[in-house]
């Protein structure tokens, strides 16, 4: 007589843990972030362009005409949109993430997702509004003539290594 194993498809496929497995608990508690945020306010999704957008004009008056310093690099608005974005992008995801627990505490408990997926819908709103908001910089630098040069892949970064250790961690 000979044995017959009969493996199941869940023997054949390892099972996925963390951000993989919860992918689109993350996909939708992501863009519900983004939908209730944009709703409240009258400018909607504008307001997330015009933020940095006066942000860089406030700075870009203070610095070049308020003190008369010639100060960054040519163009400077592009400069300074590059850092703001980024800068708002790092200060939102940050600031928002210490509240990711007490903000949704009744679901948080009620709920088997990970903690790490509250962390990161909040990492991935902000990074989405980043993304958003990264036409108004190439606008400025094609309207400025602003010189692209290969270490623009360090600004794009911050992106990627998000979505890679996301990755890595589920």
């Amino acid at each position: 007589m000979t044995a017959v194993s009969v493996r199941t498809d869940s023997a054949r496929r390892p099972r996925a843990t963390g951000v993989r497995r919860y992918r689109q608990v993350l996909w939708l508690l992501t863009s519900r972030d983004l939908k209730v945020r944009y709703s409240t306010s009258a400018l909607g999704y504008l307001w997330s362009i015009l933020d940095p957008l006066l942000m860089s004009a406030i700075y870009y008056f203070v610095f070049t005409k308020v003190f008369h310093r010639d100060v960054g690099e040519t163009p400077y608005i592009v400069f300074l949109l590059s850092g703001i974005l980024a800068w708002q992008w790092f200060n939102g995801a940050v600031s928002d993430a210490t509240k990711a627990f007490t903000s949704d505490a009744k679901l948080v408990r009620s709920t088997k997702i990970p903690r790490t997926i509250w962390v990161n819908r909040i990492v991935a709103s902000k990074g989405i509004e980043f993304l958003f908001s990264l036409p108004v910089l190439a606008f400025f630098a094609l309207v400025t003539g602003a010189h692209v040069h290969w270490q623009v892949v360090y600004f794009l970064s911050p992106s990627c290594c998000k979505g890679s250790s996301s990755r890595a961690s589920g």
